[in-house]
């Protein structure tokens, strides 16, 4: 799902996939902390009431970095999340602002884990590129204008958890030789374990795609609010497929009836309430243009359920007429809310589902989640043959875990 521009992934995935939600297509818009890491991740995370705190605590000042010539700060602090890579991800993004009077290139991000000499990770030339957008399709960060980078920092399990992130960026200046050397902001992590979870769906073979952790339809995909606040919705958001050898559906492409998924039961992830929940949206015709849509209609047919401690879960491009909750109602874990269906800005029947800190689809900020129990049957991966299924050597079960892109899972 996204919420400015619709394309069909026709031509990534093919032959495995069609397509799923539309693409997006991001606008850019025209001290050292002295504290040692001395926990791990087992023992470093506080419960969510008491991460809010130490956030506000940090202050907004923190995360931004007023240096001449780029001014750059934080979307939204970064929270861990444990993936299937075995992996402890910190995922943000940082908005570049160049105020001075010369075309600035980045060549280089270092990211420091607090009072550590050694970067957590670099990135450089083509590792930069991907995940840096700006206004010049060079690179460029033309003067007045933005750019963003989109960050992943990976840990070791056993790796210690930054208190703070901190930044080191090289660049160049257009016209001069040489390059500059400047630091970024002193990004606060908040220390709280991702909500736990359960399966929105059942079955073999559904996969995980725009997933976490690279830049993507889901990871890129920003939005403002009516204020001019940057969100991102979709920052760990899966689009479900499911796939059977190597497709996703049987028979005519272009019925949604011939999608394997389609119509199936849509779970309630968790307990929780129904705060808002949409009916009436036509069917899509997979692979056709899709009809116009903003940020309330992007998601279809859709049910919004409050979690826990300020979270909500997000079900969306249900089957039209298939909603069987409303506003109010109070649901259980594993309770049918509807079916998967392809509505909203949708090219083929799946289910989208993310978690968010606020009620809205798209006007929110993404948050971490990890699924209770899975089967991690294997792992897509884009050959110059096409896509290949690898399935997983060694044993299948995950527990407390979020699938990365293109990963094959089961939920039973």
């Amino acid at each position: 799902m996204s919420s400015l521009r619709a394309s069909s992934l026709v031509g990534y995935l093919l032959p495995l996939f069609v397509a799923a939600c539309g693409a997006v297509e991001t606008n850019v818009i025209d001290e050292e902390d002295a504290l040692l890491d001395d926990g791990r991740l087992s023992n470093a995370l506080v419960a969510p009431e008491a991460a809010a705190s130490e956030s506000s605590a940090s202050g907004a000042s923190s995360d931004v970095a007023e240096s001449d010539p780029l001014r750059i700060r934080v979307i939204a602090e970064p929270r861990p999340v444990t993936t299937t890579d075995e992996h402890v991800h910190l995922v943000y993004e940082l908005l570049l602002e160049n105020v001075s009077e010369e075309s600035q290139r980045l060549t280089q991000l270092d990211v420091f884990g607090s009072g550590r000499r050694a970067p957590l990770v670099s990135f450089a030339g083509d590792a930069l590129r991907e995940i840096l957008i700006a206004n010049d399709a060079t690179g460029n960060i033309d003067p007045g204008t933005f750019a963003l980078l989109f960050v992943d920092v990976a840990l070791a399990l056993d790796a210690p958890l930054p208190r703070r992130l901190q930044h080191r960026l090289e660049r160049e200046v257009e016209g001069v030789e040489g390059g500059a050397v400047e630091h970024g902001p002193s990004v606060p992590v908040i220390r709280e374990r991702a909500v736990r979870v359960g399966a929105p769906l059942r079955g073999d073979g559904l996969v995980d795609l725009n997933g976490c952790c690279r830049p993507g339809e889901h990871t890129t995909a920003l939005t403002a609010s009516d204020e001019g606040e940057l969100l991102l919705a979709q920052r760990y958001a899966i689009d479900f497929l499911q796939q059977e050898a190597g497709s996703s559906f049987r028979g005519d492409p272009s019925d949604n009836a011939s999608y394997f998924i389609f119509g199936d039961d849509v779970l309630a992830a968790a307990g929780g309430r129904i705060v808002a929940a949409s009916d009436g949206v036509a069917e899509n015709v997979p692979n056709q243009e899709l009809p116009p849509f903003d940020n309330d209609t992007a998601a279809g047919n859709y049910v919004v359920e409050a979690l826990a401690d300020g979270r909500f879960a997000l079900y969306a491009h249900l089957q039209t007429g298939s909603v069987r909750v409303r506003a109010g109602e109070r649901v259980r874990p594993g309770q049918v809310l509807g079916r998967v269906g392809n509505t909203g800005n949708s090219t083929e029947p799946h289910l989208h589902f993310h978690v968010m800190d606020r009620p809205s689809p798209l006007l929110s900020n993404g948050l971490p989640y990890a699924f209770d129990r899975f089967q991690l049957q294997g792992h897509v991966e884009v050959r110059d043959g096409g896509p290949v299924v690898i399935p997983t050597s060694g044993p299948r079960l995950r527990q407390d875990r979020l699938p990365l892109d293109l990963d094959v899972i089961a939920f039973r």
